[in-house]
């Protein structure tokens, strides 16, 4: 990559090219041994990608990290051998018993432990992303591309972290209703156009094709404090022993929310929006849902 054949095809790419960093990162390396010290996403904006439009470039990162035995527990330690990536989700649920440690070098966090022999998996946290999207932001870049969705099974924090650093986040305000519905967001500095709307009502409906269970579970407020957003919730109820509502829809999504909700998906019917708009810095999205055998 980084060629001059390589740049004349991104330059010329309507739909924007992805890369994936590796940022001197141990997740990133092969089960061949470690990657030069010189393959890292600075040098390849910076040098192989300098005369391309930053613009058309998508920062992929990993949800998953890499489980490897290697000769002792030191950060710099010799790989012997490769044994899985982990998503983030086995991570951050297999391996919470061992103390979390970050990596200044390799700007990434890992787990090391001896069993029989040392082990270290390495894998990007909230910690190492708010890097990488800090960089994809300060270099203009297309935005971030995840590898892969669901990664993170119901866990919220990385996605509160995008909604951070790009601003949009989940609608402030909704209005349900069986012929037409609405939700308005922040973060927006448009309308949509009307490749995009086509492009989330595939997404959407993408999700409710996976026919996913939805479940609920009851959590204390210092625990949802931990994971979720409460600050939309009244101040006269957060006392001491106030409980929160979290609802997740399969291993997708995961939010408090005190609404009625159906037991799955395919219930759901295809998603369709009907119009958009576009006014005082909020963006409305209007939009029904089509059944089966349904006039409408």
């Amino acid at each position: 990559m980084g060629s001059k054949k390589t740049e004349k095809l991104i330059q010329n790419k309507v739909e924007p090219f992805q890369i994936f960093d590796s940022k001197n990162q141990k997740l990133s390396q092969t089960v061949f041994g470690y990657l030069p010290d010189w393959v890292n996403i600075t040098r390849s904006i910076n040098e192989q990608y300098a005369n391309i439009d930053k613009s058309k470039l998508i920062l992929g990162v990993p949800y998953y990290g890499n489980h490897r035995e290697t000769a002792n527990l030191d950060e710099n330690a010799e790989i012997l051998r490769f044994i899985n990536s982990p998503s983030y989700r086995d991570v951050k649920s297999g391996f919470d018993w061992n103390s979390k440690q970050w990596s200044d070098y390799f700007s990434n966090s890992f787990f090391s432990w001896q069993e029989n022999n040392s082990h270290q998996i390495w894998y990007d946290s909230k910690q190492s992303l708010v890097e990488k999207y800090d960089f994809a932001i300060s270099h203009n870049m297309k935005g971030i591309g995840i590898w892969a969705l669901g990664y993170d099974g119901n866990r919220t924090e990385l996605w509160d972290l995008i909604n951070q650093k790009y601003g949009n986040g989940r609608s402030f305000s909704a209005h349900l209703e069986k012929k037409k519905s609405k939700c308005d967001y922040h973060g927006f500095s448009r309308n949509f156009t009307t490749d995009e709307i086509l492009e989330i009502e595939e997404n959407v409906n993408f999700v409710i094709l996976q026919n996913f269970d939805i479940s609920e579970k009851i959590i204390t407020k210092s625990e949802a404090e931990q994971i979720f957003d409460i600050s939309r919730i009244p101040k006269e109820d957060l006392g001491e022993e106030f409980s929160v509502r979290v609802v997740s829809v399969g291993d997708f999504d995961t939010c408090p929310c005190i609404g009625n909700h159906v037991k799955n998906t395919s219930e759901i019917g295809i998603f369709k929006i009907i119009s958009t708009s576009f006014e005082n810095e909020i963006l409305r999205i209007r939009f029904k849902l089509i059944y089966e055998n349904s006039a409408n």
